[in-house]
This record gives C-alpha cells, sequence and structure tokens, in this order.
C-alpha cells in the first residue's frame, strides 16, 4: 500500500494511548516531517501499532519513515512497509 508521499520524520513525543492489540502497544507520536521538498512541519500521529519489540527504536530523537496527504498534510502515519 503506497498511500501518501513518502517522507522522514523525527520522532519529538511519544505516548502509551493505555491500547494493546495481540500485547502490541498502541501508542500515539509527535513527530517532525521533513518532506523531500519544502519547509519541515510539525503532525501528530494520534495512534499508530507498533511491535513491543520495536519500542527502543521509537524513542525521541529517532528518525523513521511516515507517509502524508499532499492535500492535507497534517495527516500523517508511520509507513510500516518501507520501516525497518
Amino acid at each position: 500500500q503506497s498511500m501518501g508521499t513518502a517522507a522522514q520524520a523525527t520522532i519529538l513525543e511519544i505516548w502509551d494511548t493505555g491500547t494493546t492489540v495481540n500485547d502490541d502497544p498502541v501508542i500515539g507520536l509527535e513527530v517532525l516531517v521533513y518532506p523531500a521538498e519544502g519547509q519541515a512541519w510539525r503532525a501528530t500521529i494520534a495512534r499508530s501499532l507498533i511491535s513491543r519489540l520495536d519500542v527502543p527504536r521509537f524513542q525521541p530523537g529517532q528518525t523513521i519513515p511516515v507517509r502524508y496527504d499532499p492535500q492535507s498534510p497534517s495527516r500523517v502515519a508511520l509507513d510500516l512497509y518501507n520501516y525497518k
């Protein structure tokens, strides 16, 4: 699935939503999105399911792949297909 435009983002803050799915946490993230062109912007990813094994990789300062809606750049999601 390749909906949206690929970009990199730096994690600014994470929080636990209190939800787990099959023992994996659902987290929220505040990120700084760096598009291929143009200025970076802050965005909130309200809920994203990650593997509990990946928790150390989802910490402030880490860079993660994301996708955003070019028509509505505040709509950002983890790009799990390109994450490893």
